[in-house]
């Protein structure tokens, strides 16, 4: 699955560094941080990576995070939900009428 359109032009309507990381530097960075601290204590002794077959995310968590203003957590909830639905993973791998 490409990330990024594979057309030149289109792929400038994409500028991760300018239109995501300059904007929120402080956020990604403790983003970052959050997965980094998520991974030592869910996969230990492992390389950095997302187990995503460990917690998968229905939106719930991201609002609880959110109510508690948990800010960073909120935002990694809500960087996995938005993963999982653009990509097709659970909890959105089933079509409506298979719910």
């Amino acid at each position: 699955m490409n990330i990024f359109p594979t057309d030149a032009e289109e792929r400038k309507q994409y500028p991760v560094l300018t239109g995501l990381l300059l904007y929120f530097p402080h956020a990604c960075a403790a983003v970052a941080h959050h997965s980094y601290v998520s991974n030592e204590q869910h996969n230990p002794g492992e390389p950095m990576h997302w187990a995503t077959e460990k917690s998968i995310g229905d939106g719930n968590e991201a609002v609880r995070h959110l109510m508690e203003q948990h800010f960073v957590a909120h935002a990694w909830r809500s960087m996995e939900l938005c993963e999982r639905y653009l990509t097709g993973m659970p909890p959105f791998d089933q079509q409506e009428s298979d719910l």
